[in-house]
């Protein structure tokens, strides 16, 4: 199979001005190493990811399937000059940039006036302390930081263009309503309101200009977007030294008029977002603005220009919720986590200090207004050397050593802090010092464009955005109470602490860089080692498994049944499904196989006098009503023998095991039994399958499964004399046309097809979530995959109907090719239960070892494929029963090899394979195997995720080679574009046990 790796990939910094090509759908996938200088402007020639075709159309496939809101405008061929992006940034600065900084400066307004309040004595009015002042802001930053990550949530749900105006005009009223401070409990509450109604705005702006700018652009602009902090402190400073002098207008003190008419300016900025934020760039044209901001032309610029920066920003349109499955992926994205603790620790020593710094001046004997300007200079200063310092990381491509610089920048002022005698007593000495500390050259702009620019989807983006701004809040929640009460006024204790944090921060940005080039050269090392193999299951999503879980489910659970089975309208909408979303790929010939089947049902009740027992008939079991005294068979019921001679008349009470339902059924009713209950022989309720309508051995007695439990009562009472039975069964039978689906891809050589497949249907009780919606959802997100190769062995999907009534569908397949099509399929894998909650990793017994039933020539091998990719990632598998319970069984009884994995299904785990998944030891693999509860809720993520990529390796081995399998026609390779395929080797020891067991049908034929 051929692709070019750069089909899927994004760039991602080093800070060392190269670049590596990290797979877009994975921020564990490796490295290619590009170098690319930095650029002001491009022209629209260089560094465009879709001048390959093939890259345009997977991209395209993308866009289309995330409904990315831009998509329309998406252009490959697209081409422009530096002259004319220039103009556009331009634009785009005036239009976005410019009014995000006005947005900033209402969240500064409201969220920094409290420094100038405490000037005009709020403490002293408040009867508060200084104590109580550290108070409200640790109660503000914990507010604001739980708000972070849900408030991007919803931003990312409903779109920041909505969200980020709601925001800012609700903390505008509660920052409005400070004007009637009463007393601590109304400080803290309204600290408490601000801080969840601002949590978040910072993540969200960012979100919003990553739509407009390129991962070049966003640090400078974000440098901008930080200097509104400053600049609203200057103007605020100016206006607090002017709205500070109403004290006693209307007998309020300055600060109840500063709160007050600062919350209404930031109020107005609110409700002017609401229109002056568009949603994207082809969302500029509104009713208000008929004509827009840019012109058809500009508008597909800066669409293309952002997505060839980076392609992920178009996986996810702009009113897409965050799925807990990309949370949690971005969650341990631990390649993060190195810039998640800059944001902790970087900013914690600037922290009291420009809290203090009116309180400070204050106790230098400065009066409230020269206070308030002697704040201006720092804010010029912090505004110069933010610009300065961005302005370098660019020019030099660097991130760490660049960021570092504010370290080494506020160490001296801190040592000075904490050790000149001078502190706190030398009024224009101590301003100095906190003036140039303050001035600090801030890289935080530097900082966050680094995390969105090692994110490698919209998804990650997001939350990576939130989380990093989370420690950011964290560290000002520590840096708010490090000057306390008793440490006054020198606060040589809390500087010391600063010190402290401040040295660490050195050390932290030189191990960040340390990391990211130490796990750079390792990917590069993983990429140049990788085989095909190994590649093409990196392509397989979590994600994208259960996104086709959930719509098993839903189709489920849009009809009174909530189940699957074959024939009924859940089950013909699963079909659909598959042949549409297999179709329209284009790479495939996608057919649907009608059939005719006896579909079977029934009702039933089962009494032992007025207590009710919990029973389940079996498939094709006839219609009985009968009173009847039980009769206990003795062993299991597979031979005449076993029936006593007064079974005549009576209920036969039957144990489970060793032959199936079907010729318990038969022996029964040639003993004359009235009917049959056949009970568990493991804890827990029991369903089954006669195998078929009709049995060539004789006719059924109705037949119906109790638990385990319920069946030693019985056994107990008709011990202790005889006991009657109420059984009531009213079966219903009838004709349903039904279909397998079969999807080829139209490459690769027909005459070595390899095969897989899985299950459509699931049983009456249930949807069928894991049995098989696991094995069928993955096999189609595993074809989707397949479509960015090319291969040289065709594959074959196949989806299987009526498996729970007997291998009805695969049986109706494989009897109607001739000689000639069984010939040309190389191998079959099938794949029945792969996300069992409490799962074991299991391989069918190919080669007979654990259970003495080996399959076809070739199946050993298959087998020991599987076995050698468990190893390959360190993963302990057992082997499961090869008996020809599943739909693999008419391949085998054709001489076809065969192969697949399991979980488990009603079998319990025991002690020694809890200690090998970590999972429950005496409770079954799948506690919810063929009952109601087999939902999403019922799938285990780590499994079907570990099992989906097993499958994809199998496919891209055997789509790649199939010399280890017995020939049957000519053999040819699948290959990946400009890559030399290397075969896979065994590189760990296997971890072998046994199992019995093996599967879905298995369980319900066998008893």
């Amino acid at each position: 199979m051929a692709t070019d790796k750069g089909v899927t990939t994004k760039l991602v910094d080093d800070h060392n001005g190269r670049y590596y090509t990290e797979p877009a759908t994975d921020s564990k996938g490796t490295y290619q190493v590009e170098t690319r200088p930095y650029e002001e402007s491009t022209n629209s020639h260089a560094s465009n990811p879709f001048a390959d075709p093939e890259v345009a159309e997977r991209y395209a496939l993308i866009y289309e399937k995330a409904q990315y809101e831009c998509r329309h405008v998406f252009d490959p061929t697209l081409t422009w000059t530096p002259e004319e992006e220039r103009a556009l940034v331009r634009k785009l600065d005036w239009r976005v940039c410019l009014w995000a900084c006005v947005m900033f400066f209402g969240l500064q307004v409201d969220r920094g006036n409290l420094i100038q309040a405490v000037s005009d004595n709020l403490l002293d009015d408040l009867n508060l302390s200084s104590n109580d002042y550290n108070t409200g802001n640790t109660i503000f930053y914990i507010s604001f930081l739980l708000a972070e990550l849900p408030s991007q949530l919803i931003s990312k749900k409903i779109g920041p263009d909505r969200w980020i105006p709601m925001q800012i005009s609700l903390w505008s009223i509660v920052a409005t309503c400070q004007a009637g401070l009463m007393g601590r409990s109304s400080f803290y509450a309204t600290r408490a309101l601000l801080g969840i109604l601002e949590g978040g705005f910072i993540p969200d702006i960012v979100l919003w200009l990553s739509y407009f700018y390129t991962s070049k652009e966003l640090p400078t602009r974000l440098s901008i977007f930080w200097t509104a902090l400053s600049l609203t402190t200057i103007v605020t400073s100016f206006m607090a030294f002017g709205i500070l002098h109403m004290r006693g207008v209307l007998g309020w003190a300055g600060w109840r008029w500063l709160f007050l008419i600062e919350g209404l300016i930031t109020l107005l900025i609110g409700l002017a977002s609401f229109f002056r934020m568009p949603a994207s760039a082809v969302e500029t044209k509104k009713w208000f603005r008929p004509k827009g901001w840019f012109t058809d032309r500009e508008v597909r610029i800066v669409v293309n220009r952002v997505l060839r920066d980076d392609p992920s920003k178009g996986d996810m349109h702009n009113r897409q919720a965050i799925t807990l499955p990309r949370l949690w992926n971005a969650l341990c994205d631990y390649d993060l986590w190195p810039i998640y603790l800059i944001g902790l620790i970087a900013y914690t020593p600037m922290v009291p200090v420009k809290s203090y710094i009116t309180l400070t001046l204050k106790d230098l004997g400065f009066n409230t207004f020269v206070t308030n300007l002697l704040t201006i200079p720092n804010n010029v200063g912090h505004i110069i050397l933010l610009l300065a310092l961005t302005r370098l990381s660019v020019w030099l491509n660097e991130r760490s050593l660049t960021s570092m610089l504010q370290c080494v920048w506020t160490l001296p002022c801190v040592i000075a802090l904490r050790f000149w005698p001078g502190t706190m007593e030398n009024a224009w000495g101590t301003f100095s010092v906190v003036t140039v500390l303050l001035s600090y050259p801030y890289c935080h702009a530097i900082v966050v464009g680094w995390a969105s620019k090692n994110s490698n989807n919209v998804g990650t983006r997001t939350v990576s955005a939130a989380l990093y701004n989370m420690c950011v809040q964290l560290g000002n929640i520590i840096g708010n109470n490090v000057y306390r009460e008793d440490d006054k006024p020198k606060y040589r204790r809390g500087n010391a602490v600063l010190l402290a944090l401040n040295i660490l921060g050195v050390l932290l940005f030189i191990g960040t860089k340390v990391y990211y080039i130490l796990r750079n050269r390792h990917r590069e090392r993983v990429w140049n080692s990788m085989t095909e193999e190994d590649e093409f299951p990196e392509d397989i999503q979590l994600e994208d498994l259960l996104e086709g879980s959930q719509q098993l489910e839903d189709f489920a659970y849009a009809y009174p049944e909530r189940n699957r089975v074959f024939g009924g309208k859940a089950h013909d909408d699963t079909v659909n499904y598959l042949y549409e979303e297999l179709k329209k790929t284009g790479y495939y010939d996608v057919y649907k196989q009608p059939q005719v089947h006896l579909w079977s049902n029934a009702d039933q009740t089962l009494k032992v006098g007025d207590e009710e027992i919990e029973a389940k008939t079996m498939t094709y079991s006839p219609s009985v009503e009968v009173t009847a005294d039980v009769a206990v068979v003795k062993n299991l019921g597979c031979s005449e023998a076993d029936y006593p001679s007064d079974v005549e008349g009576k209920v036969a009470l039957i144990k489970r095991g060793e032959c199936p339902f079907g010729d318990k059924s038969v022996l029964a009713a040639k003993a004359k039994a009235a009917a049959s209950i056949v009970y568990n022989n493991v804890a827990g309720s029991m369903a089954g399958t006669l195998g078929a309508a009709q049995s060539d051995k004789g006719p059924y007695s109705a037949i119906v499964g109790i638990s385990l439990e319920d069946g030693q009562k019985l056994i107990k009472l008709a011990e202790a004399g005889s006991v009657s039975v109420d059984l009531w069964v009213d079966s219903k039978q009838e004709n349903r046309t039904t279909y397998n689906v079969v999807a080829q891809t139209k490459g690769g050589d027909p005459n070595n097809v390899v095969a897989l497949g899985g299950h459509t249907d699931s049983v009456e009780a249930g949807p069928g979530i894991n049995d098989d919606g696991s094995g069928i959802i993955s096999n189609l997100v595993i074809a989707k995959a397949l479509t960015q190769y090319s291969v040289k062995n065709a594959v074959r999907f196949l989806f299987w109907t009526a498996e729970e009534f007997g291998l009805l569908g695969s049986n109706y397949y494989v009897s109607h090719l001739n000689a000639t099509e069984l010939n040309k399929i190389r191998l079959y894998l099938n794949f029945d239960m792969i996300a069992s909650p409490n799962y074991a990793l299991m391989i069918y017994d190919g080669d007979g070892s654990a259970f003495n039933q080996s399959g076809p020539a070739g199946s050993a091998q298959i087998e020991k494929l599987f076995e050698d990719y468990y190893d390959s990632i360190d993963l302990p598998h057992i082997p499961t029963q090869f008996d020809g319970r599943s739909d693999y069984e008419a391949f085998i009884l054709n001489g076809i090899p065969s192969g697949g994995l399991f979980t488990g299904a009603e079998g319990i785990m025991s002690e020694e394979n809890a200690s090998r998944w970590g999972g429950q030891a005496g409770v079954a693999y799948d506690a919810n195997y063929h009952a109601a509860g087999d939902n999403m809720t019922n799938l285990n993520h780590e499994a079907f995720l570990i099992n989906s990529k097993a499958t994809a390796f199998a496919v891209a081995t055997y789509a790649n080679d199939l010399s280890s399998i017995p020939k049957r026609n000519t053999t040819s390779s699948l290959h990946r574009r400009a890559r030399t395929v290397r075969p896979f080797g065994k590189r760990a020891p296997k971890t072998h046990a046994h199992v019995s067991g093996s599967g879905c049908w298995h369980s319900q034929v066998e008893a």
